[in-house]
Parts: C-alpha cells; structure tokens; sequence
C-alpha cells in the first residue's frame, strides 16, 4: 500500500551518524491522513548510549515529522532497535502520491561510531530507490516493507584485561579489565559479577582500590573471597548502571589490589595473570557470572 524510496547520504559505514533520507509513496487509489503513518529504521547501536534522531528538513516540514528510537523487547536480524517516524502534518499523501524528501540523522550522545553495515535497513543506495527493509505502518499495522525476523536472544560475555603492573614480583596488583557484552541482548549490571583469580602468597589482609572506570569508580566495588584453596578479587557493579547493552562495553576498569603489609605477590603463579601489557585481550581465565551462574 505504502512504500520507502531511500537514499543513504552517509558515505562511511563505521562514523558516528546514520543518515537516511526517505520518501513515501502511496500505491493505493485513496489518500491516507499522515497522522495514521508511522515508518520505521531498523539498526543495532554498537557501544550503545542514548540515540537520538532528527528530521533535517522534509517537504512536508521538519517540524510535521517526529523521530524516536525505540529497544526491541526481542532481538531481530539485524535490529536491537528502531527509529520510528511519525507525522502530526494535518494533511494526507495522496493516491499515487510520494511525500518528499525526509532528510533525517541518527547518533550517540557519546558520539561513538555505529557499524551500519550490519544494519537491518542499512542500503548503501546514494540515489533514492525502494528499500523493503524500511517498514511502514497505518494505525500500527504493516502495510509496507518486510520486518525482520525475530532471532533467539544469546548471552555472550568476554573480559579484556591488561596488567599494568612491570615486574612478576610486585606488592600491587595492577589490573584494568573492561567487560564486553558479544551477544545479542542487554544484561542487567546488578546480576553481573566479574573474578580475577590470584594467589595471595600469605594470609595479611587484602584491599582493593578503584583509581578509574568510565562507568565511574563509585559504581564498581571490589570485594574478596576464596573458593577451595583459590583467592578472587570480585568486582560489582551498581544497580544504577541498568543494563550492558549488545555489542557494548563497559569501558575500563581500572583497580589495585595490596596486602596490609604490603608483602610481595607472585603474580606468574596467579590463574588470571597476563604479563605486562599495555593493550587490552580477551582473558578468559578471568571468570564473568550472571546471577552467580
């Protein structure tokens, strides 16, 4: 009944903008009131913080087309979410009729880049043409574009860590550890718990420190505890946070670990230990748990 003519007027796949612009076309014999249209953009956002979308200018006024993001309850091929496009103009798209150009932007409000080429409606089109992927609604039912598939929702995790600490032998340990979501559903920071496995080399009292995190060193705490003959350092994070996002990271966490006697640790012999570094890898010896699972 209605369908998309996109054209993609951003030339990188991997900046910080998404830029679609679209216009309507109406295929039936009879006009329909833009107020009972809505249009929908699907995407993932990599490194997810608040999107926000914008109209630029359409022809039938910016200020007559509204823009949003909405989160999927649900994971689909290649969407977590969408932008949808809504109208309050008072007038109607005629039979046969197309709307005009909607020139519309999408970003982060930590301007971070997307990856756009895993993008659900994602064309790499610089001249308008039908893009079934955008998908178009009257008073909330299909009429226009193909949907994507819902997709079973994955847990995936990973740690990163880097030691920053130069010699084995050491009275601190150094560590920074940024904890990656690699699956394909959000992860609420409050069921997470991340291990650092280590031997203490003595029994004098263990202390941690949070010198830095991006997600703010007053919403990560440290604590210890052993499981048989093993020692951990077991960081949490405040329920505040709210979710990891898919394909989203929490930034570095960057923490010390001493005892009060400030005695030397072995560091070679420590399960979760990686040499000096001063790049981030994954470290699988470092253990992630939701839930205490």
């Amino acid at each position: 009944m209605v369908s998309v003519l996109y054209q993609n007027l951003d030339f990188l796949v991997g900046d910080n903008a998404i830029k679609p612009n679209l216009q309507l076309v109406n295929n039936s014999a009879a006009a329909i009131p833009y107020k009972e249209l809505t249009v929908r953009y699907w995407l993932t956002a990599e490194d997810f913080a608040t999107i926000t979308a914008t109209v630029d200018w359409a022809q039938v006024g910016a200020s007559a087309v509204k823009a949003r993001y909405v989160a999927l309850t649900q994971p689909a091929q290649g969407a977590f979410g969408y932008v949808e496009y809504s109208f309050t103009a008072a007038s109607s798209l005629a039979a046969g009729g197309n709307s005009g150009a909607i020139q519309s932007r999408i970003y982060k409000q930590t301007q971070t880049a997307f990856n756009e080429a895993d993008d659900y409606s994602y064309a790499a089109t610089r001249t308008y043409a039908k893009n079934d992927r955008l998908t178009v609604y009257r008073n909330g039912v299909l009429i226009g574009g193909v949907e994507p598939a819902l997709v079973a929702p994955a847990l995936a995790l990973q740690v990163w860590s880097e030691n920053a600490a130069v010699l084995p032998q050491t009275n601190t340990l150094s560590t920074y550890l940024q904890l990656r979501n690699v699956g394909n559903q959000a992860v609420a920071y409050q069921d997470l718990t991340v291990r650092y496995w280590f031997s203490p080399e003595g029994t004098a009292a263990l202390k941690a420190v949070v010198d830095y995190a991006q997600l703010g060193s007053n919403n990560v705490s440290i604590t210890f505890g052993k499981a048989g003959t093993e020692t951990f350092a077991e960081l949490r994070f405040a329920a505040s946070l709210g979710s990891l996002a898919p394909l989203s990271n929490t930034g570095n966490v960057q923490y010390r670990v001493n005892k009060a006697d400030w005695s030397l640790f072995t560091q070679p012999n420590d399960f979760s230990y990686r040499p000096f570094s001063v790049l981030l890898a994954e470290n699988n010896h470092v253990t992630v748990y939701q839930q205490g699972q």
